[in-house]
């Protein structure tokens, strides 16, 4: 009689916890993607420091490290939001009952091959993805591989942050027009990589070598930059009138 009342089972391809695990919280939503993308803005100022040395980040406070990451927060909030739909919407369809070990064995080769050949952290990261993603299939158990793969997300989004600061340092200390700093014994032609309440640091890439001058030690900065076009939208200014 239960048998009849209940009537046929359908298989719907995920059980009734994937799908309550998979429901839209609002509230979860305001939480974690602000603390995630606040987390990969201050992992990407933290590696941003990693070409410079560990002793440049204590120059400046914990609240200029903060404003310093505030540029990469709208990016990094974009990243966190991406990531917090693709977790949601995770097992909603068919899943691989193996992990698919060819295509991470060839990520991590050629991701492997571009970090060493071009001397960047964002390919290494992608090569550390790969064996995570891999351990993660291959250690964890069926029921907390859903959690595993949450968290192995999580430390490659930190992890990519990190590099893409890395990256971002490089480029700047070897690329970025050099300034002019007036101080007292004469100028200093280098690149402005931070600027504090206590003092800039500098790069001198000539000499290849970074400095530290307190305020009262310059007079001024000058830097050059690429002229301002106008705005066609807008019309031009004419000020000879």
């Amino acid at each position: 009689m239960n048998a009849l009342i209940r009537g046929p089972r359908l298989n719907t391809g995920y059980s009734m916890a994937d799908t309550s695990s998979t429901s839209f919280a609002p509230k979860d939503l305001v939480v974690m993607v602000p603390a995630v993308g606040s987390a990969l803005a201050l992992c990407w100022e933290v590696g941003s420091f990693l070409p410079v040395g560990g002793a440049a980040f204590s120059y400046f406070s914990i609240t200029e490290h903060i404003a310093f990451a505030v540029p990469a927060l709208p990016f990094a909030i974009l990243v966190a939001s991406a990531g917090y739909a693709g977790f949601l919407t995770r097992g909603r369809g068919p899943r691989a009952k193996h992990a698919n070990w060819p295509y991470l064995l060839l990520v991590f080769i050629f991701a492997s091959a571009a970090a060493y050949v071009s001397r960047t952290a964002l390919f290494a990261v992608v090569a550390f993805a790969a064996v995570l993603i891999g351990m993660v299939e291959l250690v964890a158990a069926r029921e907390s591989r859903r959690t595993a793969k949450m968290v192995a997300g999580l430390m490659i989004l930190l992890a990519l942050a990190v590099a893409q600061g890395v990256d971002f340092t490089r480029g700047r200390l070897n690329k970025e027009e050099l300034a002019e700093i007036a101080v007292a014994d004469g100028t200093v032609r280098a690149v402005v990589f931070r600027a504090g309440e206590r003092g800039v640091l500098l790069y001198n890439r000539p000499a290849h070598r970074f400095q530290f001058l307190r305020w009262d030690a310059v007079h001024r900065v000058d830097w050059d930059r690429a002229p301002i076009k106008p705005d066609r939208a807008f019309g031009t200014m004419n000020l000879r009138d």
